[in-house]
């Protein structure tokens, strides 16, 4: 369990990286690489290599999919990919799911959220005869939401990554 707790404490950087700077660092994906290999040679001998080998693989290539139709960023990518070898191809895949599930609730309700605003500055415009643009309060700003369309997937992936620790 000391790696899912390792696993948490990365998530949880990437997520302020993620969140700060829309960016994570590839020092954080290269530590978690190594720890996750030393940590599956540590259990298994040699052969953890190969297992750490081929989580990384299951972790990397969907993940990859996505960031080809801009999905995801690199960073995410690469960061599944380290997770992989840390937690083991079926907590990767149950973190991926559960990722996508949470990403797709903050969608839904960011989608909800900028409509409501727009028709708030639609009936501003309508009884003021001025241009109001819909941009992002300070409080999305500040989770990392600066566009329309895009958000920081670390906001689903972090309590993704401690229901995963939970159903363990």
């Amino acid at each position: 369990m000391e790696n899912y707790w390792l696993a948490i404490l990365i998530v949880i950087i990437s997520f302020y990286y993620d969140v700060t700077s829309l960016k994570i660092p590839n020092w954080i994906c290269l530590s978690s690489l190594i720890c996750g290999y030393i940590y599956c040679i540590y259990q298994e001998g040699w052969a953890g290599v190969w297992l750490a080998t081929i989580a990384l693989i299951v972790g990397f290539v969907p993940m990859w999919l996505i960031y080809l139709f801009k999905g995801i960023g690199a960073g995410d990518v690469k960061l599944f990919a380290s997770l992989a070898t840390l937690i083991g191809i079926g907590s990767i895949v149950e973190l991926m799911v559960i990722s996508f599930l949470i990403g797709g609730i903050i969608s839904v309700l960011f989608i909800g959220y900028r409509t409501l605003l727009k028709i708030k500055h639609r009936v501003r415009y309508y009884y003021s005869k001025y241009t109001v643009e819909a941009n992002s309060n300070p409080t999305l700003i500040a989770l990392g939401i600066k566009k329309v369309h895009h958000f920081p997937f670390m906001l689903a992936v972090t309590p993704a990554m401690i229901v995963v620790y939970l159903l363990r």
